[in-house]
Parts: C-alpha cells; structure tokens; sequence
C-alpha cells in the first residue's frame, strides 16, 4: 500500500462548512442562546464550539443584545 493515503480527508464536508457558517451568524448575531442555536443547527455543544474556532471565534464573548421589556 505504498503512496496510498488513507483516512478520513481534513477539512469540513459540504454540510459542515454550511452548518459553521450558521453557528458563526447565530453566534455574532447575539439573539439566540448557545442552547437554542444548538437545536436549530443540529449539532452537538462540542461540534458548535469546534466551529467557531474553525472561523476564528475561538475565545470571544458571545454579544448579548437586550431587549426592552417594558411592563
């Protein structure tokens, strides 16, 4: 089996590289929670925190955008 690779190949398949950029959107647009972007993109918390590093979002802190609620 000389010059043969094997393995999976690097990188993201098709649907992975689609479902990062959602994460990073979700992620910089600060109006869903970590829990509820994790339901909407159907990836696991380890998977979502794997593609915010992949997009250079490793360390940041997640913008929160207040809402008014006036009673």
């Amino acid at each position: 089996m000389r010059g043969k690779v094997l393995g999976r190949r690097k990188g993201l398949t098709i649907k992975g590289e689609e479902n990062a950029i959602l994460c990073a959107y979700h992620f910089n647009e600060g109006i869903l929670s970590i829990p509820n972007i994790l339901k909407k993109v159907e990836v696991s918390k380890a998977t979502y925190y794997k593609y915010l590093e992949l997009k250079g979002l490793k360390g940041k802190v997640k913008p929160y955008k207040k809402t008014n609620h006036q009673e």
